[in-house]
């Protein structure tokens, strides 16, 4: 074990960011076994709706999302959204925990593995922030989970690929229905040419209706773009089968 590995664990003691437990010097990732069997969503599925995904293509699909004509191919998430989960990521959102967001990144580069193997999707894209969220935080939680999952995938991160350009409520405080009219027309796509034809990993930090990553979805899918898998941290547990 390095010495600059152990000065790390001295000064950021390696506990498990979801129930605060005392892993040992040199642990990772931090978080334990006992939270990854209690919250765990993927187990190779569609994590909306549970469907086995289809490998007969270059990119798996979600036949069962497809045919019920969802915008995006597929849903796959690391975690459920309940207790100790729920409690970090709020932690998170408003706070800068970049240890979180790449303990988070590697779950998710975990799934992936084992979804897609060798053969990649093209880029990663990130749920773009509301701008005046964005400034009153001073950072962009879902932005950093992208960005860490960039780098241990080796997937490019094309950020600036989507925008939002209409300020909304917050999405937690509403109801199903108004969720998807509140995100309605909010997002673009700067660059059609970027998109088109493409396989991309669209990330977000929590799927508890589907109304985000449905809208981000459209307008990518209305772009050009060959496929969209939606990649969340967490998931509302109404999707536990």
């Amino acid at each position: 074990m390095k010495l600059s590995d152990i000065l790390q664990d001295i000064i950021f003691p390696p506990n498990c960011i979801i129930c605060g437990k005392y892993l040992g010097l040199g642990t990772r990732p931090l978080i334990c076994s006992s939270c990854e069997e209690q919250y765990s969503a993927f187990n190779g599925n569609c994590s909306r709706c549970g469907s086995t995904f289809d490998f007969s293509g270059a990119m798996p699909l979600c036949h069962t999302c497809r045919s019920a004509r969802h915008p995006f191919d597929g849903v796959i998430s690391a975690y459920f959204y309940k207790d100790g989960v729920r409690r970090t990521i709020i932690e998170h959102k408003f706070s800068f925990y970049r240890n979180h967001s790449i303990i988070f990144a590697g779950s998710l580069n975990s799934a992936l593995e084992k979804l897609f193997g060798e053969e990649k999707p093209d880029f990663i894209v990130s749920v773009p922030p509301d701008k005046k969220r964005l400034n009153a935080r001073g950072y962009d939680p879902v932005f950093e989970i992208a960005s860490a999952l960039s780098k241990l995938s080796s997937i490019p991160f094309r950020y600036a690929v989507l925008e939002k350009i209409k300020s909304t409520p917050n999405q937690s405080l509403l109801s199903y229905r108004a969720r998807l009219k509140n995100v309605r027309g909010c997002f673009k796509v700067t660059d059609k040419d970027a998109v088109k034809g493409k396989n991309i990993l669209l990330i977000d930090d929590v799927f508890t209706t589907g109304a985000t990553c449905r809208e981000c979805s459209k307008i990518l899918k209305k772009a050009g773009a060959a496929y969209v898998l939606a990649v969340t941290v967490s998931i509302s547990e109404r999707f536990k089968k």
